[in-house]
Order: C-alpha cells, then sequence, then structure tokens
C-alpha cells in the first residue's frame, strides 16, 4: 500500500487596500501542508466566523500571509504568521491572538560610526493580552553591537541577545507562546519554527519561539507597525551615538564571541 504524499494547498482572497493615494491590489494566502486521504481529497472546512479548517494540516506548516504581487510578478510578502493549530482565520490578527499569548517584535540596523561597525536591534514587545481591545506595548531595549562578524546577517545577532538576554524579562513563566515578528530570513523560518535549522552555529530558536514576518516598509497590520517602531528605535539610538549623546566606552571588554566583538544594552524605563 503506497504512502499518502503531503501536499501544500492554499485559500486565497483579495482585497484593495488604499496605499499613497492610489488603490494597491493584495491579497491573504492560507497555506496549509496537508496529507490527502485514501481518495487524494484533501478537505477544507469554512464557518461565518472567518475560520478555515483543514483537519489534515501539518500544524508546523501552516501559514497565513498577506502580500501584493510586485511589477517584476514577484509576491512581495507584508506580514505571514505561523498558523499552531489546524485552524486558520481570514483576518491576520485573530490568526496572532488564537496561536499566541505575547508578540515581540525585533529590527536590526547595521551602520559605520567613525569607521567601526555597528549595528542595533531594537525590542518592543506586548506587556497586555493580545485578546484586548487595546494592546499595550513596551520598549525592551535595544543592543548595540560591536564589530558584527563580516558575512552574518547582524539580525541572527539581534535573536541571540534576545533568547539569552530577555526572555526572563518578557516572560518571566517561561509558559506563553511567544511570537517574534522579524523583516529577516523569511525562507529560513520554516526550517528555524521545526527546530531542523540553526539560526547561528549551534543555537536553535528556544520551545517557546515562533517566527513571524513583518516588513518595516509597507503594511498597516499590528506586526508592521511594531517592526516600524523598532526601526525608529533603532535609529533613534544612533542618532545618540552619531552626536554623541549616548558613548561608546573606549576600554569595552573584547570578547571572543563567533559572532561579534562587544556589545552594549541600553535599556528604557
Amino acid at each position: 500500500m503506497g504512502r499518502s504524499k503531503k501536499r501544500k494547498y492554499g485559500y486565497k482572497w483579495s482585497f484593495l487596500e488604499k496605499n499613497k493615494a492610489k488603490l494597491k491590489p493584495k491579497f491573504h494566502d492560507i497555506s496549509f501542508t496537508a496529507t490527502p486521504d485514501e481518495n487524494g481529497v484533501v478537505k477544507f472546512n469554512f464557518d461565518k466566523n472567518g475560520n478555515v479548517n483543514c483537519p489534515t494540516a501539518i500544524e508546523t506548516a501552516t501559514y497565513a500571509y498577506e502580500g501584493y504581487f510586485k511589477n517584476s510578478g514577484k509576491i512581495k510578502v507584508v506580514n505571514q504568521v505561523p498558523i499552531t493549530s489546524k485552524v486558520a482565520n481570514t483576518d491576520q490578527y485573530s490568526n496572532i491572538k488564537e496561536n499566541f499569548d505575547i508578540l515581540i517584535g525585533i529590527d536590526t540596523n547595521d551602520y559605520l560610526l567613525k569607521g567601526q561597525k555597528v549595528a542595533i536591534s531594537s525590542i518592543i514587545y506586548s506587556i497586555t493580552p493580545l485578546s484586548n481591545k487595546e494592546v499595550k506595548f513596551a520598549k525592551e531595549r535595544s543592543f548595540i553591537i560591536l564589530e558584527p562578524k563580516k558575512g552574518l546577517n547582524s539580525e541572527l545577532i539581534g535573536w541571540y541577545l534576545l533568547f539569552n538576554s530577555c526572555l526572563n524579562v518578557i516572560d518571566p513563566s517561561n509558559e506563553k507562546r511567544l511570537i517574534l515578528f522579524t523583516d529577516s530570513e523569511l525562507g529560513n523560518h520554516d526550517e528555524y519554527n521545526n527546530r531542523t535549522k540553526e539560526y547561528l552555529s549551534k543555537n536553535v530558536l528556544p520551545d517557546n519561539i515562533t517566527l513571524g514576518y513583518a516588513s518595516s516598509d509597507v503594511g498597516n497590520d499590528l506586526p508592521n507597525k511594531v517592526l516600524k517602531a523598532c526601526d525608529k528605535l533603532s535609529r533613534e539610538v544612533f542618532e545618540l551615538l552619531r552626536n554623541e549623546t549616548l558613548l561608546i566606552p573606549e576600554n569595552y571588554i573584547r570578547n571572543t564571541s563567533l559572532y561579534f566583538e562587544s556589545y552594549l544594552t541600553m535599556t528604557f524605563k
């Protein structure tokens, strides 16, 4: 008897969103990877609340995303939410609050400061339940990364520092479901989330972290707004360095990290 093959299926719908006084066609897509039955059929159920249920979906390979077609014909993903159950919703925020407890955003910018390579990763996270009508956020901290390794994506260093320095503040119980929105490494999210690929050498995602994607350039959904705020915070920290309002100590301790020479932490109250 042959073995059923897993296949990818999707449910797509379109809408128009006003962007810079022009109507820009965008679409939502729910992508399931599922196992067909003995007749090669995959069943989807829809309800009046916008839920799409695929009973044979692989829970670690289901995503809901928003995007649009660029002039080149390629898809630009605006935001993407992994679904940790067999049910996805046509409303992106519903997918977030049904699957996760805390939303975290991180954005990393690279700069050159007086001949020294500097990367700044800034982190913002939700401090009230995602089910609330109005969700409040807090600035956690910014990491000033000195001399990140050449050829290495600085955003990955930001993740590393976040996972090793901030999670006990964001989730002291270590029991919450955390989604980390980033504008980087989209093509690797599936493998990172399945822990089949290391984001850095000998480092996989913590068990309570799931990666989501959000652009900091386009999009007006909550994840995009959080990423834009992270980007703005990183730029503000760099301006403090550039104007010498904030100084990097000349005698900072240089370490033997594989990923960077050293880093400073800027916290916010």
